[in-house]
């Protein structure tokens, strides 16, 4: 994800952990004031504490370490549906993944199965109904996200983004959690697309499987997770295609392998 997300950190680290108290009468979610950790944001439009990177004690936005046969490394996101289930991208679980790993503040939890969505395909660069369910073989604390489950996105709405991805300066930095904000550009049935402008935020690689979220009754919930970009670099320019959630192809999957999974609308 872009340097520049990283202003909205603490944004994610309020809202997605106890702490904040996000979401209570009389906040309001979509402004910067809505949580008092804000204070230091409003100082800076690049950084979050000279760049320092937020803690996140039992966050709902995971890391997702994949390895080969070779035990070489590459990162995605994910998401906590439930104390054991966890959303990320299709794509991240390609031939060349031999083990794969969540790790949850500081402490790793092993994949026990990856559920693949079976209509998943490529087409050009685009992928359709990109979309895995991890289990886990351990019961986890952190909160679970809820799911946007019906098609009332619009044009302009802001889009919280994070993950654990690159900053674009270096495609080998990730694995530190940023977010940011982007602007949505363009709904269809199956993607969600936001456009990455100079002075704004954009994911990049590594945060595949991760969040974007919207604001409904002044709380944040997942709209999309990032599947991919228009520009190999992520530089400006580029365009973030997200896969739309309230889909019914893909909220049949997901619903079928985590029924406890949280809805809004």
């Amino acid at each position: 994800m872009k340097d520049s997300a990283l202003v909205l950190l603490l944004i994610i680290c309020c809202l997605l952990t106890t702490g904040c108290g996000g979401g209570d009468e009389g906040q309001d979610i979509a402004k910067v004031s809505s949580c008092e950790a804000l204070n230091s944001i409003q100082k800076s439009t690049k950084k979050i504490v000279s760049g320092q990177s937020c803690q996140l004690p039992k966050s709902s936005v995971v890391k997702i370490i994949l390895l080969d046969e070779e035990d070489n490394q590459r990162i995605c996101s994910g998401l906590v549906l439930s104390p054991n289930k966890i959303l990320s991208a299709w794509h991240c679980f390609d031939e060349f993944v031999f083990s794969a790993f969540i790790e949850i503040d500081n402490q790793s939890y092993t994949v026990e199965s990856v559920k693949l969505h079976p209509n998943a395909r490529e087409d050009g660069t685009l992928i359709t109904n990109d979309i895995a369910i991890i289990t886990i073989a351990a019961v986890i604390e952190s909160s679970p996200v809820t799911i946007l489950s019906v098609d009332n996105l619009e044009q302009t709405e802001d889009l919280f983004i994070s993950g654990f991805g690159s900053d674009g300066l270096n495609l080998n930095s990730s694995g530190v959690l940023r977010a940011g904000k982007m602007t949505v550009d363009s709904v269809d049935q199956n993607f969600i697309r936001a456009n990455f402008i100079e002075g704004s935020q954009n994911t990049c690689e590594g945060d595949s499987g991760g969040p974007a979220f919207v604001v409904r009754d002044n709380r944040l919930v997942l709209a999309g997770i990032t599947s991919t970009g228009t520009i190999q670099n992520c530089s400006v320019g580029d365009q973030s295609i997200f896969v739309k959630l309230s889909n019914q192809n893909v909220l049949d999957f997901i619903r079928q392998e985590v029924p406890e999974v949280r809805l809004s609308d």
